[in-house]
């Protein structure tokens, strides 16, 4: 009798190991998933602010960009105030 309870103790062993793996494996998903969603939320504030108007105008300034027909100046050695 005790070697049958001691069978079936070891083939339940497996689906329970198997089934804490995937708790654990859920768990660590749903944190992926957060932080997934929170860098969206980021991603997508720094397109609406980009597409503000004259935003964009202002990060391609940033950037060295011009428009057409500009010029851009480098001013150097410049004195310390």
């Amino acid at each position: 009798m005790l070697i049958v309870l001691a069978i079936l103790l070891y083939l339940y062993m497996s689906p329970v190991r198997a089934l804490w793996s995937a708790i654990h494996d859920s768990s660590r998903r749903k944190a992926d998933v957060a932080a997934l969603q929170r860098a969206n939320k980021q991603l997508r504030d720094q397109r609406d602010a980009l597409l503000t108007p004259g935003n964009l105008d202002l990060q391609a300034r940033r950037l060295g960009l011009v428009h057409r027909g500009e010029r851009a100046y480098v001013i150097t050695n410049l004195p310390n105030n």
